[in-house]
């Protein structure tokens, strides 16, 4: 079975559609003319937690093993190899994820969803690519275009300035790393009995250097742009010290403030 491209022609609409199944789901997130590393599909049975990692070749027949399953989970991100953010091979999405029954929200979706565009609106933030209902919360997702690790930092402001903005309606503290999964349209949430499904079609893929100029002050965007710069000249910063003993100068090595930031 062949997959379809996803568009990459950034900041114009694609052809606004609905993700019906989990494998326009996986097309819509992995599968553009870019993308490179593996995704993970990770599934939770009777208690249990276990992860499997695929490469892009692999994805449809994958994808079919979980069909009808409950508590079916997919990375947003790829890597090489296991999940992990040392791992990571590239970057295509932020997401929000709305826990907004534990804010005491009892609407419904649609509702919450009106909530959450009316808040990022007024935080003069772009509108998602996408809304998904994982059950008994939302999934806001940007599409952007690949970016490498390197970009991380970027995208890991954008994330924290994306949750913030949402904070009140529950959006979950722990789902801003880059290796976080979300759960997988056409898949069933076992706690709600309820299916996994998009409540809008998907919308643009942005360029991601565009996206980050919507999302991030100017002023802190120059800021952090060159703490990295930074970082990234000062790996290592040799301090000359007097040896005790010998009177003569050595060369110490020793970690930075900028490649500590950096690493963290």
């Amino acid at each position: 079975m062949t997959l379809p491209l996803r568009s990459e022609n950034f900041n114009t609409k694609i052809q606004p559609s609905f993700i019906r199944s989990a494998q326009e789901h996986v097309v819509t997130l992995h599968c553009n003319e870019t993308a490179k590393g593996k995704i993970t599909i990770a599934e939770r049975k009777k208690g249990i937690w276990s992860e499997r990692t695929y490469p892009l070749s692999e994805l449809p027949d994958a994808v079919n093993e979980y069909v009808g399953h409950a508590d079916v989970y997919i990375t947003q991100n790829r890597f090489y190899g296991r999940r992990r953010v040392v791992n990571l091979a590239q970057l295509d999405a932020l997401y929000v994820d709305l826990d907004y029954y534990h804010a005491g929200i009892t609407q419904e979706p649609a509702f919450v969803m009106e909530a959450a565009l009316l808040k990022l609106d007024d935080a003069g933030l772009p509108k998602p690519s996408l809304v998904i209902s994982s059950g008994r919360g939302l999934y806001l997702i940007w599409l952007h275009t690949s970016v490498p690790r390197q970009a991380t930092p970027r995208w890991r402001l954008c994330q924290q300035i994306l949750h913030n903005a949402l904070k009140d309606l529950g959006a979950d503290p722990k789902a801003q790393d880059a290796a976080r999964v979300l759960r997988l349209v056409g898949t069933e949430n076992s706690k709600s009995k309820t299916l996994v499904e998009a409540l809008t079609p998907t919308g643009e893929v942005s360029d991601f250097d565009s996206l980050f100029d919507e999302i991030v002050p100017k002023a802190r965007a120059d800021i952090s742009y060159m703490r990295f710069e930074r970082a990234k000249r000062k790996k290592i910063e040799s301090v000359r010290q007097p040896d005790e003993k010998t009177g003569f100068a050595k060369i110490e090595n020793r970690l930075t403030a900028g490649v500590l930031w950096e690493n963290r």
